[in-house]
């Protein structure tokens, strides 16, 4: 992967600024604790400045020029400055405790991660202590750490990374006190080993599948994966409940079939409480991605599963993670209500998840919700009314946004209306210039604009090209969005 993709022309804001805007309060106020702490730090130049940066500039958007002096004024108080904003030697002071901040916040999320992941502490626990020869030590962290494993249900990836490495630890051990000859581990230490690895494969397996159902473009080549299948059907691990669900998302992926779809659910009922929450909600996911080409296959009876598959989501609570729901899967499951034209539910929705939304965003998002439903509705007034109210919430939300507002000034005007037309060119532009949209996505949504103004245009009789000409374009086009609403937007005019 090429990182440099990543990278924005826009000039970042200070990454410290930005990264300690990401803390709860908990970590903010632990981080300063950290920073006080002289085993990692000495400097008390950067102590003051994030007790400065806690106090008044946390939660900021910005750091601008008056904050940075007041930032240097307040962190470097024996240090008198004249001018009313910051010379070059001032920023390069600010900034050189604003790097050894960044150092300490990346030392202190790694420290979080640790307690957050007590397998990876154990591991770095388990060399050091070997490496010292303190084997009673050792043995009482492995059995406490073995009596931890024997009281999780759910066995998931987490699970047997976590007893693969006790195991490869283990044998270490035995290595060491020079036991192997005796006895050894090899055995769960390959068990763990294979499911850990053949859990990893699938996962990486179905997002390869998923992705080239999502783009043309994407063809991977899955030859290594036939030894994983060859894994899976023995004994000791085809009756693995992570295992036997994924076999059967692979069997509804490679053959697309009715039966498969069912084998399925069936699957994840009988082995639900096996699997963790993560696992439960990522196979459930992999089926709504089934249903979903199941309707752009023209297959009617998918809307309802599919919006049966989200209900059943919601009430096994699968469609949070940590506490807060993904902005997309709240438009997918109100955007499936609506087909299944189940409005109501779909409200119902929105206000159940509104708490569970990302508070900077969470009008903006029910907002652009409560639009879909108006808009499903045929109520297209109210749906701009909501629409216009929508904020930056991201990429998705800000593309799909200005397409729904398209179509519903579409479907409003009785007349020709030259502002309309503006709205259509000025949505056209932002696609064209947005560098952010992958080309294929930009040229779908430019052939999707300009459809609907030539289809606008025949409407209101302010073009002389025809309605069938129109279709025609249509059909040439490459890439194309909404095709089906396109189409139905023609035939209307028939």
């Amino acid at each position: 992967m090429n990182l440099k993709a990543n990278k924005t022309e826009k000039k970042r804001p200070f990454l410290l600024i930005e990264l300690i805007q990401t803390f709860t309060e908990q970590e903010i106020e632990g981080f300063v604790h950290f920073v006080a702490c002289q085993h990692f730090n000495t400097d008390q130049y950067a102590l003051r400045l994030i007790r400065m940066l806690r106090e008044k500039i946390w939660n900021r958007k910005d750091f601008d020029k008056s904050m940075q002096y007041l930032a240097y004024q307040e962190t470097f108080s024996d240090r008198p400055i004249a001018q009313k904003e910051l010379g070059k030697p001032e920023r390069g002071l600010l900034n050189a405790k604003m790097s050894l901040l960044i150092r300490l916040a990346e030392t202190f999320l790694s420290i979080e991660s640790m307690h957050k992941k007590p397998e990876t502490k154990s591991e770095l626990l388990y060399s050091a202590l070997l490496e010292r020869g303190q084997y009673w030590l050792f043995n009482r962290n492995i059995k406490k750490d073995k009596k931890r494993l024997e009281d999780i249900a759910e066995k998931d990836i987490n699970y047997h990374n976590y007893h693969w490495k006790i195991e490869e630890q283990v044998l270490d051990y035995l290595h060491q006190k020079g036991q192997l000859v005796n006895t050894d581990n090899l055995a769960d230490l390959n068990y763990h080993l294979d499911v850990f690895y053949m859990q990893r494969k699938y996962s990486l397996y179905f997002t390869a599948l998923s992705l080239a159902i999502s783009s043309s473009k994407k063809s991977y080549d899955h030859a290594e994966m036939k030894a994983v299948f060859k894994l899976a059907e023995l004994p000791n691990y085809s009756r693995h409940p992570f295992i036997r669900v994924h076999e059967a998302i692979r069997l509804m992926m490679e053959t697309h079939s009715d039966d498969a779809y069912t084998h399925l659910l069936e699957t994840l009922h009988e082995h639900e409480a096996a699997l963790s929450q993560k696992d439960l909600s990522g196979a459930y996911m992999m089926a709504t991605v089934f249903c979903v080409r199941e309707v752009i296959r023209g297959s009617e009876a998918y809307n309802w599963r599919l919006f049966e598959l989200y209900q059943t989501m919601h009430r096994k609570d699968l469609l949070r993670e940590n506490g807060f729901i993904d902005t997309r899967n709240i438009k997918n499951v109100v955007t499936a209500s609506c087909r299944a034209n189940e409005f109501d539910w779909a409200a119902e929705v929105i206000e159940h998840y509104r708490s569970s939304i990302q508070k900077p965003i969470r009008n903006s998002v029910c907002h652009f919700n409560f639009g879909l439903i108006a808009f499903y509705q045929k109520d297209y007034k109210e749906a701009i009314r909501h629409f216009i109210r929508v904020d930056k919430v991201n990429l998705v939300y800000d593309v799909n946004c200005r397409i729904m507002l398209l179509k519903s000034h579409y479907e409003t005007d009785k007349e020709y209306d030259e502002r309309t037309m503006q709205i259509f060119r000025s949505a056209g532009k932002y696609i064209v210039e947005n560098k952010s949209l992958p080309s294929a996505h930009r040229k779908a949504y430019k052939n999707f604009i300009q459809a609907l103004i030539n289809l606008y245009r025949v409407r209101h009789q302010a073009t002389k090209i025809t309605l069938e000409r129109v279709k025609e374009k249509l059909e040439k086009f490459e890439v194309f969005t909404d095709k089906q609403w396109l189409m139905e937007k023609i035939g209307e005019l028939e």
